[in-house]
């Protein structure tokens, strides 16, 4: 692993809004509260503009 590599960690870590935005994600997914990337698509296609 790089230096680089491990700044980076570090600071993702010790970000309190993205490492909260990452729990709520992984607490969605677990939930079932998601879209796969075609489903999202098409839906944009549909949506007025």
């Amino acid at each position: 692993m790089k230096k680089e590599d491990l700044i980076e960690t570090i600071e993702i870590l010790s970000d309190y809004k993205t490492m909260r935005g990452i729990s709520k994600g992984l607490e969605d997914y677990r939930k079932g509260r998601f879209k796969m990337l075609n489903e999202f698509k098409i839906e944009m296609k549909k949506a007025p503009k």
